[in-house]
């Protein structure tokens, strides 16, 4: 239990120490790369499996981040980061129904994430999320 209390404040003292540099400097290489490897943290592994996802892909979901507004800071949230970082967040980012091909759909979605860190909620972002994601780990413990 302690040990998991220190891997998860490491991991945020990270994601705010590398969010800062990108809120400042948007497509540093180092500090997306070190978000890109906290998106990888274990707990994350249904969701980085179930979606197929890879470091090119993360890099381009930040990327239509920034384009569709979440270049923005919420509650200490780096919004274009903490998103990718957090298995919820990157559950519904990486869902097939909030594919951000579009201006309205980007919007919608980027609107969805800081009203999410804004309000410091946790948990779902949509209704049934939580059981999708228990499923996927009993699938990925197999």
């Amino acid at each position: 239990m302690i040990k998991s209390l220190i891997k998860s404040w490491k991991k945020s003292s990270r994601l705010k120490q590398y969010s800062r540099i990108l809120s400042t400097d948007t497509f540093n290489n180092n500090a997306l790369e070190e978000i890109i490897k906290l998106s990888f943290w274990s707990p994350n592994e249904p969701v980085i499996k179930h979606h197929n996802i890879t470091e090119e892909k993360l890099k381009e979901k930040y990327s239509q981040l920034i384009k569709f507004g979440a270049g923005q800071y919420f509650r200490e949230h780096w919004v274009a980061s903490s998103s990718l970082v957090f298995g919820l967040t990157l559950d519904y980012l990486f869902d097939e129904l909030n594919q951000m091909d579009s201006r309205e759909k980007g919007e919608e979605i980027i609107y969805r994430l800081v009203k999410y860190f804004d309000r410091g909620m946790v948990g779902e972002i949509y209704e049934g999320q939580i059981n999708k994601l228990k499923n996927w780990d009993i699938q990925v413990g197999n």
